[in-house]
């Protein structure tokens, strides 16, 4: 290959990779990265996913875990008695440690209410088993 061909090839090349869309799965939250009904939490091997979900035709929002395989098979749901009416739902990590699920980004459906979690930044990752691991770096 001459020199201008190569160097054609590569401004082509270049202008592909800019141009596409790169999509990383995300598995882990963080203080600085949460859960909305656009951003899942999504398996290492995509084998799960942790976000929002409507069931059925339903205009309420519930956040759970399912099969990252269709048909979608839901194995947990964190809100099952409160439902949320919209798509403000968010999934994060609070000051103490705790996940807490928000409404309307403010008012708290839900929580994982660990008492005396200690000091450190807390972590949590999604599995390819399903389960949501939490991690504290002291």
């Amino acid at each position: 290959m001459d020199r201008l061909s190569f160097v054609l090839n590569c401004s082509l090349l270049l202008v592909v990779l800019s141009c596409a869309e790169i999509a990383v799965a995300i598995d882990s939250l963080n203080a600085s990265i949460s859960v909305t009904h656009n951003e899942p939490l999504i398996s290492a091997q995509e084998r799960f996913q942790l976000g929002f979900f409507n069931p059925g035709s339903s205009t309420r929002s519930y956040l759970g875990i399912w099969y990252n395989v269709y048909p979608t098979q839901i194995v947990w749901v964190a809100n099952r008695d409160s439902p949320l009416n919209d798509t403000s739902g968010v999934l994060t990590i609070q000051n103490d440690g705790n996940l807490i699920l928000l409404a309307d980004g403010k008012r708290i459906v839900w929580s994982t209410n660990i008492q005396n979690l200690g000091s450190g930044t807390v972590s949590a990752q999604l599995l390819d088993t399903g389960n949501l691991v939490f991690e504290r770096e002291q």
